[in-house]
Formats: structure tokens, C-alpha cells, sequence
């Protein structure tokens, strides 16, 4: 809840910038770049609206959660459980499709790439 919040803010948008769609001017995604940018090099244009940059694309973000499927959804699926943290995003190397703010994807955490990193947040004191 708290990336989403951070990505999208109050207002119900569906990527960090808004309702546009992607394009190379607002983030790094589906290898337009071909590797990760310097944090920053889509901003102000890319930005959420708490002035976060690169929510959307270079590289997916590392939560606390377990993948766990959404209250309602009963499907089984080997991925729910204590096997894969929830990885927000979307990175350089995947699709627009995994830019939305809403989109949530599972990793296992024994993994390295470079297609996933992390970000230290906090509440204002």
C-alpha cells in the first residue's frame, strides 16, 4: 500500500505521471535505453505526485510483502505464499504493462538481477 501510495498519490492515476501512455521521455522500459538510467533522468516530466522519480520503469522495486493473491480472488496459484516478495514497477528490460501503478508482480528474494533494486523510504517526521 505504501509504494502504490507513493507511485500514484491521491488522485487515482494510473502511471506516476498520470494517464498518458509510456513513451522514452517519462521512463526507461522495454530496453528503449538498453541498461538502467541514473536515478532522475526522466524528471520532473516522469515524476509522482510526492515528487518520487522513476516509479515507473529502470528498475522494480523490492517491497516487504509476500505475494499473496487480492482479498476475493480465490484461484490457486504456486506463486502466493512465502516464496516471492511483491516487486513494483516494472524495469528497463519488461513492458509498458507492468509500468501501472496498480501492477504487482512476484520474485523470489534469492535472486539478483539487474533489473531489481531497492528504495529507502520513511515517513515525515
Amino acid at each position: 500500500a505504501e509504494w502504490e501510495k507513493g507511485a500514484r498519490g491521491t488522485d487515482g492515476r494510473t502511471f506516476p505521471w498520470g494517464k498518458a501512455e509510456p513513451n522514452e521521455k517519462l521512463c526507461n522500459f522495454s530496453r528503449n535505453v538498453g541498461q538502467t538510467t541514473p536515478v532522475g533522468q526522466f524528471s520532473p516530466e516522469g515524476d509522482s505526485p510526492c515528487g518520487c522519480a522513476d516509479m515507473a520503469g529502470n528498475v522494480w522495486d523490492w517491497t516487504a510483502d509476500w505475494f499473496q493473491p487480492y482479498p476475493g480472488n480465490n484461484k490457486p496459484d504456486d506463486a502466493y505464499g512465502e516464496k516471492y516478495r511483491v516487486v513494483r514497477g516494472g524495469s528497463w528490460d519488461f513492458d509498458r504493462l507492468y509500468l501501472r501503478c496498480a501492477d504487482r508482480s512476484g520474485y523470489a528474494p534469492v535472486i539478483g538481477d539487474d533489473y531489481v533494486g531497492f528504495r529507502c523510504a520513511s515517513t515525515a517526521f
